[in-house]
């Protein structure tokens, strides 16, 4: 009984034994291999879903397909009759022009105007071009037209926007005549080398706002600026350029962040030459400058510049400038300096002198400057805006007369015409 009970005994141990581990395999192994393969057909699936979604993309989205330039090699066919809107929007035909080939199906009745819309089209855009039909004067019945444009979509796109690119501007001469009035705070004993065939003086007013003058005033050869206006956030309306920045001897001070900002050319520092006479802080701040920014030159009106821009405004005005205790506007300096430098001269927001007196009452005041916070223009030039010392109607006066000797144009505001 005993050697019984241990055969049975071992030999239960012996099943449970061989019994558990081929239980575990068995239920382990099918479990990741279910795993395996759902997930490999979930890859699959996905695979092919991004891939339709693409196809779908790519080739049926005009939008997009536009946008990036691709042109699938199919011709798209369009039934046209006498109410398409094909041939009432023809900036639409050549912006599908522009994608994919179009086969442009018409009767009798219109093939003419279609003839005519699309001549249009292709006079718009001179990368379209038709396929004339033998008879130019009478079309068959539903006779094809083939449209084709060869320049890709993106090139399209650029094609058929409104505002043109500004031409590139030619260099200015830096090797003209030397002038004597502007010395290189450098070397005192140098002086200002620059001809320019065509100029662009950009007033801080705010006339100069919501204008898009940027592209105008860019393609001019050289572009004049004053003080601390600034041309980050505002190249939309004053351009990206800056030639030459005239500053008083207060912004001297000031401007060193805008010289990092943007590259500047030139600056032209203009004061008394008792502050800008040798060893005075004035001349040590430019001084200071030109030695941070080297690939920037800096001048200064000279003593002798000073005395005739005085000599001048008595001459115009009849009135001793000091005496009469009277601030001259840097805008009168810079066009003292544009005066021997351009050939033409184009002046953005400046007012005429009769402007705020025969201004519309619906037409709203703009700020003095188009940056930061400033009191109204036509406040200021009336004195209702505070105290000054700037005789602004005078000087817009004074600007007229020369405008007949030295090819100013006035633009935004235009200016009554000039007896020149």
């Amino acid at each position: 009984m005993a050697d019984s009970g241990n055969s049975n005994s071992l030999y239960n141990i012996r099943v449970l034994a061989v019994d558990r581990p081929l239980r575990v395999q068995k239920n382990i192994q099918p479990s990741r291999r279910q795993m395996c393969s759902i997930f490999s057909v979930f890859k699959v699936v996905v695979a092919f879903g991004l891939i339709l979604l693409l196809s779908y993309t790519l080739y049926f989205s005009d939008n997009l397909r536009h946008a990036i330039g691709i042109r699938p090699y199919f011709i798209r066919l369009y039934l046209v009759n006498d109410s398409s809107e094909i041939t009432k929007r023809p900036e639409q035909l050549l912006r599908t022009v522009s994608v994919n080939p179009i086969l442009l199906l018409g009767n009798e009745t219109n093939a003419a105007s279609t003839n005519i819309s699309s001549n249009k089209t292709s006079s718009r855009n001179s990368t379209a071009r038709t396929v004339p039909s033998r008879s130019p004067h009478k079309l068959p019945t539903r006779s094809p037209m083939l449209l084709r444009n060869s320049t890709s979509g993106s090139q399209a796109k650029k094609n058929t926007t409104s505002t043109p690119a500004p031409p590139i501007p030619q260099p200015y001469d830096q090797h003209a005549e030397p002038l004597p009035s502007f010395e290189n705070i450098r070397n005192l004993k140098q002086h200002l080398r620059m001809h320019c065939r065509t100029c662009a003086f950009v007033s801080s007013s705010g006339q100069v706002l919501n204008r898009h003058a940027g592209p105008h005033i860019d393609s001019h050869e050289c572009v004049f600026r004053t003080n601390t206006a600034p041309v980050k956030r505002y190249e939309r309306d004053v351009g990206r350029r800056t030639t030459v920045r005239v500053t008083n001897f207060h912004a001297i001070r000031t401007i060193e962040g805008l010289i990092r900002s943007a590259h500047i050319d030139k600056v032209v520092v203009w004061g008394p030459d008792v502050v800008l006479g040798p060893g005075k802080p004035v001349l040590k701040v430019a001084q200071n400058l030109a030695r941070k920014f080297p690939k920037t030159e800096f001048y200064k009106f000279s003593s002798k510049a000073m005395v005739d821009v005085d000599v001048e405004f008595k001459k115009e005005t009849g009135m001793d400038r000091r005496g009469s205790k009277t601030d001259l506007s840097t805008g009168w300096f810079a066009l003292t300096l544009m005066r021997q430098v351009c050939d033409s001269t184009t002046i953005f927001g400046m007012v005429y002198d009769g402007y705020c007196a025969t201004r519309n009452a619906s037409v709203p005041d703009v700020p003095y400057h188009y940056y930061g916070k400033s009191a109204l223009e036509c406040s200021m030039y009336t004195g209702k805006g505070g105290k000054t010392k700037h005789k602004f109607v005078q000087e817009k006066t004074i600007f007229g007369r020369w405008a007949k000797n030295y090819n100013f144009t006035f633009v935004h505001p235009e200016w009554p015409p000039i007896q020149r």
